[in-house]
This record gives C-alpha cells, structure tokens and sequence, in this order.
C-alpha cells in the first residue's frame, strides 16, 4: 500500500516541475482545471489503493476466519463423535451396572431404570416403568428422604441415605442410596440420578453384632471376674479391661485403659510382680497359656488373691500382637486355703504331739509290763518252792 501511495505522490510532484516553466495567465485558467483534474484523479487512486488494501485484508480475514471454522467444525465432529462414545458407554454401564441405577424427573416421574434395580424390588423393569416403582417406598422413610433431595436442590453434589424399600413379595429391605442431582448447562436442575446397593443382609449382620456386643457387655459387667486385652509391657497397658475390675479392686475399669491413672502392675503385690511377668513371658515365648495365683491390692490396702488364665496372640505370620485372658476373684477359696493349710500344720503339729506322748506311754506300758511278767514270773516260782518246801517237810 504504501509503495503505490508513494508512486502517486511523486507523480504530481513531476507533473508540478514540469509544468512549472509554461505558466503565464492566459494559460492559468486550464492549468487550475488540469490541476484539479490530477487532484481528483489522485483521490480517486487512493480511495482504490484503500478499497483493495481493504479487499485484500479482508481476503486474510476470510481465509482465517474459514479455517477457524473448518478447526471448530472438526472439533465439534470430534466432540459429537466424543459425546456419542460416552452415550454410549453410558448406556452401557446403566444397563449391566451391578448396582440400581434409577433416574427421575423433578417432577417425580421415573424416567428410566435399570435391571439391577429391578432384581433387588423382585419387579420387572416394565411394572416398575408403569408405576409400580411409586409403591415400593417405605412410608416413615419417605420424609427422611425428601429431606436429602432438598439438600440437592440447595446446591449439595451429592447425598447420602439409608432408608427401607417394600419388595414385590411385601418385605422389607434396607438399602444405601447415592443420589446425585444432574443439570443443564445453566445450572438447572434436569433429573435426579440415584445408585441403590441393597444392605439388609449387612443390617442383619450389624443388629445381630450389635445384640451380641450388648449381650457380652451385660454379661461382663454382671459378671464376677474380669476379661482384659493388654500390651505385654512393664505396666501391662490395658487396651480393654470390663469392669469386674471395680469388683476386684475398687478402681474403675477406666483408669487402667492406657494406663491413663494407673497401671495395672501398680496394683500387683510387690512381692508378686516378678513371679507374674516370669510366667508370661515363658507363655509368650513358648506360645502356650499361662496359669497364675497372685495377690493384689484393693484401693483399701487390703490383700486380695486372683487366679490370671491367658495367652499371647498371634498374627497369621507368627507375629506377637497383645495378651487376652480372665481374672478371677479366688479371695475368699485362697483364705480357706491358707486357713486349711494352717489348721493342716496345726493338725500335724497336734499328731507329732500326740504321738510323742504315745509313744512315751507305750514305752511305760511296755516297762510296766516287761516289770509286771518278771514279778508273776517271780511270783510263780515263790510259789513253787513253797510247794516244794511244803512236801519235805511232810516227810
């Protein structure tokens, strides 16, 4: 553009010089008209140049523009061929998912489901389609429900809900639903997508753990002695201890758990500490059971005996984890034990005694008689030299 904007200029300014020496009055009249003849005709140049600079700019602008089109036309066949593989794909994972899949309008209306949700009602996908599926919501879940889709029009992603379903044999079923809403590019709401996973047999297994932990806490806690599971440490660390333990001792099961008040070897006799630990690590190294008799002391400060039964557990690679085992309150069989065992050596003392003084009867009876037979021995003899005397003095 400028090269022949140049050329234009230069060519009045010759047409100027030339025409220069040849002016005079007569001829100014033609030269202003020749003037303004070349002035226009320059103006209309550059109003061309212009137009085909303009022409040719906007041949750039088309040419770019048709090929940025030609790009957003590729991309929108990749995104449509995209947006197909996904609907597919999609479709795919609805139909043969392990897990119901249900989507329902904003107004109610179950748009689709999917076979899996079909298996776990008992219904075929046809009756629930046709209205069944209004009939199988539990009646006290339904608010509950109702609640959580409130949190998805909120703005919530995604919730979470357990609620109860009737099947088509009129049972009851617990479920675990995801629910997540589905909107359109302005963020309005399109339908609501939900994911169903029946749990009522994992219910079942969670009541009937629940019943059991509740049935062993009553009997632990009605129960006499103590169960414990304990870290094999200086301070036998409780990691559960039931609370026979207050029974026993008068502390609170509380206070040995992790040893947050006291250990556990702060309540054994001192004199019973070493014989205690001895026992268990010949149980742990040995991985058999082990049996103790030991004293404890009460918060009282008064002696009470136990008798321990535990052993070590293992991992499946061999590997020491903690100690469980009971404790039994053997107080009252221990003193009448002791009490036995000291009537016992009192007994023996009371035998040897008596049998000391027995024995040193016996011995005198023994003297008595030897001397009692020597004096009849004599006695006889006395006797028969009297007969004898008798007879010669009859003679």
């Amino acid at each position: 553009m400028k090269k022949y904007l140049w050329i234009v200029i230069l060519s009045i300014l010759n047409f100027a010089f030339l025409s220069g020496d040849s002016l005079s009055s007569e001829n100014l009249l033609s030269i202003n008209f020749d003037l303004l003849h070349i002035l226009l005709t320059v103006f209309l140049g550059v109003i061309i140049l212009i137009a085909v600079y303009r022409i040719r700019t906007l041949g750039k602008l088309l040419k770019l523009k048709t090929a940025e089109l030609e790009m957003k036309d590729e991309n929108c066949r990749k995104l449509e061929a995209e947006f197909k593989q996904s609907e597919a794909m999609f479709s795919l994972t609805f139909k043969h998912a392990p897990i119901g899949i249900a989507m329902r309008a904003m107004d109610g209306r179950l748009i689709d489901i999917n076979q899996a949700y079909a298996d776990i009602l008992g219904y075929s996908r046809q009756e629930l389609l046709a209205g069944v599926f209004e009939q199988v919501g539990y009646l006290e879940d339904i608010p509950k429900s109702e609640a959580e889709y409130d949190k998805l029009i909120a703005g919530a992603k995604s919730v979470h809900i357990e609620k109860r379903l009737i099947k088509n044999d009129a049972s009851i079923i617990y479920v675990s639903q995801r629910l997540v809403l589905i909107r359109d590019s302005n963020d309005n709401p399109l339908y609501l997508m939900s994911m169903t996973s029946d749990i009522t047999q994992q219910k079942k297994s969670m009541q009937e753990l629940i019943e059991n932990e509740e049935f062993y806490r009553s009997v632990l806690s009605n129960m006499s002695g103590i169960v414990y599971n304990c870290a094999n440490d200086k301070n036998w660390t409780m990691y559960y201890i039931s609370e026979g333990i207050l029974q026993i001792t008068g502390y609170p099961a509380a206070d040995f758990i992790s040893s947050v008040v006291r250990s556990y070897t702060s309540i054994i006799h001192p004199d019973d500490r070493e014989m205690v630990n001895q026992a268990i690590q010949e149980g742990i190294t040995n991985k058999t059971s082990y049996i103790l008799e030991y004293r404890l002391i009460h918060k009282d400060g008064s002696i009470v005996w136990v008798f321990e039964e535990g052993r070590g557990i293992y991992s499946d690679k061999g590997e020491f984890l903690h100690l469980n085992g009971t404790i039994i309150n053997i107080n009252d069989h221990k003193t009448a034990e002791l009490e036995l065992q000291h009537y016992r050596e009192h007994l023996e003392e009371m035998v040897a005694d008596r049998t000391r003084d027995l024995e040193e009867k016996t011995r005198k009876l023994e003297e008595f008689n030897r001397l009692f037979v020597g004096r009849e021995h004599r006695i006889k003899e006395l006797r028969d030299e009297i007969k004898e005397l008798k007879k010669s003095l009859r003679v």
